[in-house]
């Protein structure tokens, strides 16, 4: 199968799960949820109880895990770029949804253990609100886990990161804004998406940039330097000049 026939299928997949997981209840995301709170109260020594109604609630943090918490977008795109990948052997289309459950409970439960310690320990950065560093840091762990997602399975590709960076801010900004769904906080949050999303897949296209391959006129001329005799006192492997 063409690339571009998976990417369509792969990306309509994403877009179908984000649109069909964005109206479910939080007891339609339990399945997210439920192994999430579970490792955040492993990794904070906080308990997460089930509370019916709100999600995962910790009395001794004081904080809830709720349905904005269950990492919908980041799973609709990470599976999306499995599918992506997977679709070239069809047999691997079942581990791509797998994938896609282990990548976002662990990057879910990284920016949920930071957003605890932040919340417990009273953490502040300049005069940003705690709402905004929650922000920052789910965007900053979103866009790094998604980077190494794609150089896991497509390997030093800046196709693979451009595609899943993509369709991250694909389903974060485009798809709210063409939807109408798009509320009086939208602006600050595509101003932040794009501070934290295009200076990391920035710098990582920047290291990934291939190197330099040598002009027609440099083979040419490498091609006709003949080795120097051993008996000359050189090594008898052609130098490289």
């Amino acid at each position: 199968m063409k690339w571009p026939v998976r990417a369509l299928i792969a990306g309509a997949v994403a877009l179908g799960f984000k649109l069909v997981l964005a109206r479910q209840p939080v007891e339609g995301l339990r399945w997210l949820l439920a192994p999430t709170s579970w490792l955040t109260s492993l990794a904070t020594g906080h308990p997460f109880v089930w509370e019916a109604g709100v999600g995962y609630s910790s009395v001794t943090a004081r904080f809830s895990i709720v349905t904005a918490c269950a990492g919908v977008t980041f799973f609709s795109v990470a599976l999306g770029l499995l599918l992506f990948h997977a679709l070239a052997r069809p047999r691997l289309v079942p581990l791509a949804v797998g994938g896609a459950f282990v990548a976002t409970v662990l990057a879910n439960t990284v920016r949920l253990v930071g957003c605890v310690w932040l919340h417990v320990d009273h953490w502040r950065l300049g005069n940003l609100s705690e709402a905004e560093l929650h922000r920052l840091i789910g965007l900053a762990v979103y866009t790094s886990a998604l980077v190494m997602l794609a150089l896991l399975v497509g390997g030093r590709s800046r196709a693979g990161v451009g595609l899943a960076l993509g369709w991250y801010l694909a389903v974060t900004l485009a798809l709210p804004f063409l939807r109408g769904a798009a509320g009086p906080d939208f602006g600050a949050h595509a101003l932040w998406t794009l501070v934290v999303v295009v200076p990391i897949g920035g710098l990582v296209m920047l290291a990934l940039r291939s190197r330099p391959q040598a002009t027609a006129a440099e083979t040419r001329s490498r091609g006709n330097v003949s080795p120097a005799p051993p008996s000359a006192g050189w090594p008898s492997t052609s130098a490289r000049i």
